[in-house]
């Protein structure tokens, strides 16, 4: 479970990471345009660009852990605190890519 744990403290520490741009590229969509000479077109782009696939890479990696916390479940059985907490934390992490992902379309948009 120690894997799972460092797993699970990667993919936090990754969408801390995706929301630290998503607040950048917040900022930027709303400066852009108060300036005829700083458009920062170019950075929104790369850091849609970067944001899209963070969020992929993300989805792929909760998937994984899913299916991970799964098995584990029917190893350990349904009434196991382990799996319990574990399922927890997936979800907990779903969450916050949730969040993340529809911040991202609003900004988008």
């Amino acid at each position: 479970m120690s894997d799972f744990h460092s797993a699970a403290s990667n993919i936090s520490h990754e969408i801390y990471n995706t929301s630290q741009k998503l607040a950048q590229l917040t900022r930027l969509v709303q400066q852009r345009g108060k300036s005829l000479f700083n458009d920062p077109a170019n950075e929104i782009s790369a850091l849609v660009h970067g944001i899209s696939e963070d969020i992929r890479v993300l989805n792929g990696k909760l998937e994984s852990a899913q299916t991970y916390v799964n098995q584990k479940k029917s190893q350990l059985g349904d009434k196991s605190q382990v799996a319990d907490h574990s399922v927890q934390v997936v979800g907990e992490l779903k969450s916050s890519l949730i969040s993340a992902t529809k911040s991202f379309k609003d900004v988008v948009k």
